[in-house]
């Protein structure tokens, strides 16, 4: 069995990190696009038929990228506050799991 360097280690956990990000924002443009309503409700929004597409969810929506975009950034230049989101990834599976 081969033994990896530390280092190494590292820039795999961030890909995976990044990967894990990456993933979510899409899937969240997916749900979007395929039916706005979803975020409207759970922002407990009223919307009519005319308004498509709501400004409030909008702007949640591109809130939610642009953090997940800092954390992103944070993992690549190795912010110290950006570490702790490496666990998110694995707080995930673990909700999985259970």
């Amino acid at each position: 069995m081969k033994i990896l360097a530390p280092r190494l280690i590292g820039m795999r956990l961030e890909l995976v990190i990044i990967a894990f990000f990456v993933l979510a924002v899409l899937s969240s443009l997916v749900v979007y696009v395929a039916d706005p309503s979803i975020y409207a409700s759970s922002l407990s929004l009223t919307s009519s038929l005319a308004d498509l597409y709501p400004v409030p969810v909008m702007l949640f929506l591109v809130g939610m990228i642009a953090l997940i975009a800092l954390l992103i950034l944070g993992v690549v230049r190795h912010w110290r506050w950006a570490s702790g989101s490496r666990w998110v990834p694995l707080a995930a599976l673990s909700f999985i799991s259970r």
